[in-house]
């Protein structure tokens, strides 16, 4: 299912442990603050693809388009933009 969810790029948002997935099934025990590149409309089971990076603050100075992509809640990505975080 495609879900209206507009989130630009550049976009912090901060995902708590147990709000994104760093393999199918498997919640995160840990907090992580990622600066999104794309967020993808397509839902499943309550959760969308996040494509960003973790490596700082700002400009990320990496060196790759994105260093984290994962599975997150659509409610915590929406709780992020509506300003609940």
């Amino acid at each position: 299912m495609t879900v209206d969810l507009d989130v630009p790029q550049g976009t912090r948002l901060h995902l708590l442990a147990g709000e994104w997935f760093p393999s199918p099934g498997q919640p995160a025990d840990r907090d992580e603050l990622v600066t999104v590149v794309a967020v993808y409309r397509q839902e499943i089971a309550g959760m969308v693809w996040v494509k960003g990076h973790v490596c700082g603050h700002g400009v990320p100075e990496c060196g790759a388009g994105a260093c984290w992509e994962h599975q997150a809640v659509t409610a915590a990505i929406r709780a992020n933009l509506d300003g609940s975080r």
